[in-house]
């Protein structure tokens, strides 16, 4: 996303597992559509949020959404360990 609104691409500010952020899954299917649909449209509100159950630095969830043309939310959690 931050490549798409022409930001730096260069920091992660926490980890995530790749079947998800590459769309290596059906879940990481799911995330690149919501993903694609925030790209191609632009000044669309989105939020990435990192839930963890433990003290580690990679957390356990990423819930991560938007609000839609319709201006209603639309909010997935995807499992971020293997």
């Amino acid at each position: 996303i931050a490549h798409g609104m022409g930001e730096a691409i260069d920091v992660n500010l926490f980890p995530q597992i790749e079947h998800i952020n590459l769309g290596r899954s059906q879940e990481g299917k799911r995330y690149r559509q919501m993903e694609r649909y925030i790209t191609s449209h632009p000044g669309t509100f989105v939020f990435s949020k990192p839930v963890y159950e433990d003290f580690s630095y990679c957390p356990h969830a990423i819930e991560y959404g938007y609000c839609g043309d319709d201006m209603q939310f639309v909010t997935e959690r995807f499992t971020n360990r293997p």
